[in-house]
């Protein structure tokens, strides 16, 4: 009786998933989802996303100590573990370098060429060959009908929200042709493994 009391309450210990990303523009998206899917869910996700400002192997590192300093209760309950970055600046190398190192500690890549907004135009759209990072930025004022969506728009939640809320299946429709990320999709532009993650993370029938 007792065994079968502790294995009913380990089902109920929700499984945390830390999300670390670069900027605000991921932070914001990944918390609209996760009050999108937990409110009809039945898998407890608690989502724990962290700005840190820093870019593949940095935000890497930078992952690798908040997750080594969790205590052991928070251990016993971690799922999984995500940095989210871009191509931006970095090397064909430096990102080697980062799936490499992820792979060794555990830790999944969300990753977009050239940015993140590859991942987000496609809520409206399919991601083509021409479209470079100012395309994409252009994109989006455009598609959330602002302006200067760069200087002024990138970080705001509420615009995300009310424009892209509801059509994640669209972008997962219009990202599916992407292959999954490993060293032969780092010269790929535009590419985006987001809707993998998406699908990882949330795990939904419908999006």
């Amino acid at each position: 009786i007792m065994v079968r009391g502790r294995k009913s309450k380990e089902k109920k210990l929700k499984k945390k998933i830390y999300i670390f990303t670069e900027g605000y523009t991921e932070k914001n998206y990944f918390k609209i989802l996760s009050r999108k899917y937990n409110l009809s869910s039945s898998v407890n996700i608690e989502i724990k996303p962290e700005v840190v400002g820093k870019s593949g192997i940095s935000l890497l590192k930078h992952a690798v100590s908040k997750l080594q300093k969790l205590s052991k209760a928070e251990k016993a309950i971690l799922g999984s573990a995500y940095i989210i970055f871009d191509k931006d600046d970095l090397s064909d190398v430096d990102v080697e370098e980062v799936i490499v190192e992820s792979k060794k500690e555990g830790i999944n890549i969300g990753f977009s060429n050239e940015c993140f907004e590859v991942w987000l135009v496609a809520h409206f759209e399919k991601p083509n060959p021409s479209f470079t990072k100012k395309k994409l930025y252009k994109k989006m004022e455009t598609h959330l009908s602002c302006t200067q969506y760069e200087r002024f728009h990138k970080d705001n939640e509420e615009l995300l929200k009310v424009h892209l809320e509801d059509r994640v299946s669209s972008a997962v429709e219009n990202c599916k042709e992407f292959g999954k990320f490993n060293q032969t999709q780092i010269k790929v532009t535009p590419y985006t493994n987001i809707g993998q993650i998406v699908k990882e993370i949330f795990d939904q029938k419908i999006y």
